[in-house]
C-alpha cells in the first residue's frame, strides 16, 4: 500500500538546557479523491496507518477508514455525515463516498480525520496514553474542504480535496540521572493559562504527544513516577503544525506544590492555595472534624474515620492514604481533591459500607474503595465525579445512591459481586445518573436479576427516574441468572433513558446458564409515568442475553441524528430492538439482529421519516416470529429514509423480511417496496406492493 509521506520535523538530541526546535519542512498534505457515489457507510472502525521511521513519520490510507463529513442541506442546515475510504491508489490518495442527504448546491463540504476527533469522543487534552497508535486513532487531526455540485440529483463532491495537518507530533524520553521514560505513570505538559495537556502512558520506551501548535510559549512538563515527581521549564518553545519533533529531556525533583484543583465540569479547573490551616493527616487520626486534610507521605490509618463536618481531603501528587476500616460523613460532605498529575491515592478497605457521606465530590486522584462484606462500596446521596480514577467494590453494590450521580470526566468502575455494580435510587423522588465525560465501567459479577450493571429506579417504581448519557463511554453488563430468575440487565432505568452527543455505550444482557433466561441489554421501563428512549446521538452498542431483547423500551421509542449509530443483537427467542409503544426514527444508522425472532418487534405505530434502519430476523428452528421487522398487529408509516428486513434461514410461514399480521398495516409514501429472492440483491427484481419473499427492501 503506497503512503503519503509525513516529511519529519526533528527536534533532535536537545538536552534540558537547550531544548532548541529545528525548523524543518511541513509534513506532506493526504490528498482525498472523491467519487459521486453516494452509500451508506459500513461501519469500519478508522484504522489508518501511522509508523515511525526513525527520523519520519510515514502514513498511508487504509480502505475502511472512517472520514468525518460536514456540510449544508437544502434547508440551509449544517449536517454531519460519516464517509469511508473505499479504495487506494499507488499514489496514497484515496477514494471516499458519503451519504449526502438533501445537500445544497454550491455549498462547502468539509472533511475530517480521524473520524472520532472530529466527533470530540477523545479530548486530547487529557485522554491521551502516549502512543503512536492512539494519535493515529484519535488525535492526529488533518482537514480539508471543497465545493458541491448539485443538478437535480445528480451530486459531485470536489475531484480532489488536500487534507492539511493541524497537529504537531512530540516523541519525548525522558531522563533523571537515567532514562525513566517507563517509569512515569502520569505526564503534565503546560503552555500556561488552562492550555494543559494531562498524558497517562503505560511502562513506554517512548511517549508521544499530539499537540496544538505553540509560538514562543512557555513550558512546563511534570512527571509521576512511583518513586517521586520531578519537573522541568522552559521558555520561547514554538512547535509548528504538520511536524514531528523528537526530545530527550531531562527532569529534575519538582518542590512540593502548595495547590490543589478544583473542577468545575470535564476540563474545566482552577489551582486553588492549599489553606494554612488545613490538617496533616497522621496514623492516629480517626476522629475528623470539619475542615481541610492534607495527605503527604504514605499514611496508614487502622481504624474507622469518623467525621463531624464537611470534610475537604487533599492527596498531594505521589501521596497515599490507606484507611483499614470505614470512612464516613453522615449527614456531611466528602470532598476530595488532588494536584496536577492526580497521581495521591485513598484506599479504603472495610467489612462495611466503606465510604459513606451525604454528598461526594471526587477532583482528583486515584481512589480505590473495596468492601470485603455484605454491603456498598460508597454510598452516598449526591455523588459527583469530576476527575480522578475511582474504582468501588461491593458485595451487595459497587456504588449505592439515594438521589444523584454525575460522573463529569475520569475512570470509574464499579462491581457487585452479588448485586447491582450501581444502583441509584431516589427515595420516592426522582433519581438521576448523568454521564457528560469519561469512561464508566459498570460489572454485575454475581447471578440473577438483580445483579445489573447499572439500575436507576426513583425509589417508589412509579418510573419518574432518569439516565441521560451525552458523552463519555459506558460499558455495562448484568451477571447471569440463577436457579430461579433471569440474568442482570446491562443497564435498567425505571423512568426514561437519554443517549446524545458523542456518548459511546456498550450494554452486554447477562447469560442464561441455568434455564430461565438471560438479561436486557438496556431495559427502560416505566409503571405511572416514563418508559420512553431517546437516542439522538454517539455510538450505541447492545446485546441481550437469551430469551431477552438487546433494547428493550416499555414506552416510546425515538431515534434521530444524522451521527447516530445503533446495533441491537438480541438473545435467543428474542429481538433485537423492542418497544411496547412508538418507534420513531428520522436519522441515524440503526441495525437490529434477532436471535430466532425479528430484528425489530412492530407493536405499536412505527413511523421512518429519515435514517438507515436495517432489520435482520434470527436463524432459529423453533420460532414462526423470524422476520427481519416482526408485526405483531403493530403500523408502519414510512414517509423516507431506508429499510432493509431481512427474513431468517429457517424455511415456512414467518420468515418474511417483513412481517405483518392481519391487523397491521404499512403506509408508503414518497418512497419505493422491492423485493427479491437473493440474499442481498444488488438491484431489485421489480417494484412491488406487496411483501411475500424473505428480503425487502425499501428505500
Amino acid at each position: 500500500m503506497a503512503a503519503a509521506t509525513m516529511m519529519v520535523a526533528t527536534f533532535g538530541a536537545c538536552s534540558n538546557d537547550d531544548l532548541a526546535v529545528e525548523e524543518t519542512p511541513a509534513l506532506n498534505s493526504k490528498i482525498l479523491t472523491l467519487t459521486t457515489t453516494l452509500e451508506a457507510d459500513g461501519g469500519s472502525t478508522t484504522r489508518s496507518t501511522m509508523t515511525d521511521e526513525g527520523t519520519s513519520i510515514s502514513t498511508a490510507w487504509e480502505v475502511g477508514d472512517k472520514i468525518w463529513v460536514n456540510y449544508d442541506n437544502t434547508s440551509d442546515e449544517n449536517c454531519v455525515a460519516k464517509g469511508s475510504v473505499t479504495a487506494v491508489d499507488g499514489s496514497g490518495r484515496a477514494t471516499v463516498t458519503v451519504d449526502l442527504i438533501n445537500p445544497k448546491d454550491a455549498s462547502v463540504i468539509v472533511f475530517g480525520f480521524p473520524y472520532d476527533h472530529w466527533t470530540e469522543a477523545k479530548d486530547i487534552r487529557i485522554d491521551q496514553i502516549g502512543t503512536l497508535n492512539d494519535i493515529k486513532l484519535n488525535h492526529a487531526s488533518i482537514s480539508g474542504s471543497g465545493t458541491l455540485t448539485v443538478s437535480g440529483s445528480d451530486v459531485t463532491l470536489p475531484g480532489s480535496v488536500s487534507m492539511n495537518q493541524e497537529l504537531c507530533i512530540w516523541k519525548l524520553n525522558f531522563t533523571s540521572g537515567t532514562d525513566i521514560t517507563n517509569q512515569i505513570t502520569s505526564l503534565h505538559i503546560s503552555f500556561g493559562a488552562g492550555d494543559d495537556y494531562i498524558v497517562t502512558p503505560n511502562a513506554q520506551s517512548n511517549i508521544y504527544v499530539a499537540l496544538y501548535p505553540e509560538d514562543a510559549a512557555n513550558i512546563t512538563i511534570k512527571a509521576a513516577t512511583a518513586t517521586g515527581i520531578y519537573s522541568v521549564s522552559k521558555a520561547g518553545i514554538t512547535l509548528d503544525a504538520g511536524k514531528f519533533y523528537r526530545s530527550s529531556v531531562a527532569l529534575t525533583a519538582a518542590a512540593a506544590s502548595d495547590t490543589y484543583r478544583v473542577f468545575t465540569d470535564r476540563t474545566t479547573y482552577s489551582d486553588e492555595a492549599i489553606p494554612d490551616g488545613a490538617t496533616t493527616v497522621t496514623s492516629g487520626m480517626t476522629s475528623w472534624e470539619a475542615g481541610t486534610y492534607v495527605v503527604s507521605g504514605n499514611v496508614t490509618i487502622d481504624g474507622a474515620v469518623s467525621c463531624s463536618g464537611d470534610i475537604n481531603l487533599i492527596l498531594k501528587d505521589g501521596a497515599s492514604l490507606t484507611i483499614n476500616g470505614t470512612f464516613t460523613a453522615y449527614g456531611y460532605a466528602i470532598n476530595i481533591y488532588g494536584q496536577e498529575l492526580s497521581t495521591g491515592k485513598l484506599d479504603v478497605v472495610a467489612s462495611d459500607i466503606n465510604l459513606v457521606a451525604e454528598s461526594i465530590n471526587i477532583h482528583g486522584g486515584i481512589i480505590t474503595v473495596t468492601e470485603g462484606g455484605v454491603l456498598q462500596g460508597i454510598e452516598g446521596a449526591d455523588i459527583n465525579i469530576y476527575h480522578g480514577t475511582v474504582t468501588a467494590a461491593g458485595m451487595m453494590n459497587g456504588f449505592s445512591v439515594m438521589g444523584d450521580m454525575h460522573i463529569y470526566g475520569g475512570k470509574v468502575t464499579a462491581s457487585a459481586t452479588n448485586g447491582d455494580a450501581l444502583i441509584l435510587y431516589g427515595s420516592g423522588v426522582p433519581g438521576s445518573l448523568t454521564i457528560s465525560g469519561g469512561t464508566f465501567i459498570a460489572t454485575g459479577e454475581g447471578t440473577g436479576i438483580f445483579s445489573r450493571g447499572i439500575m436507576v429506579t426513583d425509589g417508589s417504581g412509579d418510573g419518574t427516574a432518569t439516565i441521560t448519557i451525552t458523552g463519555g463511554t459506558v460499558i455495562a453488563s448484568g451477571g447471569s441468572d440463577d436457579a430461579t430468575t433471569p440474568g442482570g440487565c446491562g443497564i435498567e432505568v425505571c423512568g426514561n433513558l437519554t443517549i446524545s452527543g458523542n456518548a459511546k455505550v456498550l450494554a452486554h444482557g447477562g447469560m442464561d446458564m441455568n434455564g430461565n433466561g438471560g438479561g436486557y441489554g438496556i431495559n427502560v421501563r416505566g409503571s405511572k409515568a416514563g418508559g420512553n428512549a431517546t437516542i439522538s446521538g454517539g455510538t450505541t452498542t447492545l446485546t441481550g442475553g437469551e430469551q431477552m431483547a438487546a433494547l428493550n423500551v416499555g414506552g416510546d421509542l425515538t431515534i434521530s441524528g444524522a451521527t447516530t449509530e445503533i446495533d441491537a443483537m438480541g438473545g435467543q427467542s428474542m429481538e433485537g430492538i423492542l418497544a411496547g409503544g412508538a418507534i420513531n426514527i428520522s436519522g441515524g444508522k440503526i441495525t437490529a439482529r434477532g436471535g430466532s425472532e425479528g430484528g425489530i418487534g412492530l407493536e405499536g405505530t412505527t413511523t421512518i421519516t429519515g435514517g438507515f434502519v436495517t432489520a435482520i430476523g434470527g436463524n432459529g428452528v423453533v420460532s414462526s416470529m423470524e422476520n427481519g421487522a416482526a408485526g405483531f398487529d403493530g403500523t408502519l408509516n414510512m414517509t423516507g429514509g431506508k429499510l432493509i428486513a431481512t427474513g431468517g434461514a429457517k424455511a415456512g410461514d414467518g420468515t418474511d423480511g417483513l412481517g405483518i399480521s392481519d391487523g397491521s398495516t404499512i403506509a408508503l409514501s414518497g418512497v419505493t417496496m422491492y423485493e427479491g429472492d437473493a440474499a442481498n440483491p444488488a438491484t431489485p427484481a421489480a417494484n412491488q406492493s406487496a411483501c411475500t419473499k424473505r428480503y425487502v427492501k425499501i428505500q
